[in-house]
This record gives structure tokens, C-alpha cells and sequence, in this order.
């Protein structure tokens, strides 16, 4: 439902995993939905195949959401419509890159190129896992 950032940064980090070439099979993408009201695991699988059949949606729980985007330094708000039901969900367009050892190492602000994101997933994937 995000018309505009959400549809940018997947096509952008789609992209980025074009770039890694044979290093993109160790490359997982996962997509955090903020709205899991209208997020079904339906759609948001037919939304990330639109990009790369890889990529995975999780989304939470709306009670465990604001404790997630607090965990991440997320910003999110749902803002009415003009319509009674409707309403959009402004918020933060950050990626976050873990290395292989599940720690959060870079973050690239919304409008970062898929080649520097990619030049990070390469350094990080270059990296020994560590327990």
C-alpha cells in the first residue's frame, strides 16, 4: 500500500542483488511491514516475488510493532485518509545490512544506490561468521 518508498528501495535492493552476481545466493533480503492490518501473507508474498522471488515479508503482530520500530530506531505513524477507512502509513526508508553473523553492521538511508549497498553486502559477506 506504500505508493512511493517501499516500491523504490525493493526495486533498488533487487538491483543491488542483480550486482552481486554469484554472491546474491547469500544475500536474504526480509521486508518489515508496518501496516500487518492489510499486509496478508498473501499479498506481501506477491509483492516481494514483483521484485525477486528470494525475497521474504515478515510482518508483526500490531501489538509487537511499536516494540520492533523502537528496537530499530523506526519511525512509522498511520495517518487518516480523507475517506472514512481509509489511511496511509508515513514512516523512516532506512535499510538495515547484518553481517553474516546476525548483527545489525550499516545502515543506508532511503535513496542510497543499489552499487554502494551492494559494495557493503560484499565487504560484509567477505567477513568470518562470528558466534
Amino acid at each position: 500500500h506504500c505508493p512511493d518508498v517501499c516500491p523504490t528501495s525493493m526495486g533498488n535492493l533487487a538491483h543491488a542483488r542483480r550486482l552481486l552476481g554469484a554472491q546474491a545466493e547469500r544475500l536474504q533480503v526480509l521486508f518489515v511491514s508496518l501496516d500487518p492490518a492489510r499486509d496478508t501473507p498473501e499479498i506481501m508474498r506477491a509483492y516481494m516475488a514483483a521484485f525477486d522471488p528470494s525475497f521474504l515479508a515478515l510482518y508483526a503482530p500490531e501489538a509487537e510493532l511499536p516494540a520492533l520500530a523502537r528496537a530499530f530506531r523506526v519511525y512509522y505513524k498511520r495517518v487518516e485518509g480523507s475517506t472514512p477507512g481509509s489511511y496511509t502509513i508515513d514512516h523512516s526508508a532506512g535499510k538495515f545490512l547484518f553481517d553474516p553473523s546476525g548483527r545489525v553492521r550499516v545502515h543506508h538511508a532511503f535513496g542510497s544506490s543499489a552499487e554502494a549497498i551492494a559494495a557493503d553486502v560484499k565487504l560484509l559477506l567477505a567477513e568470518p561468521v562470528r558466534s
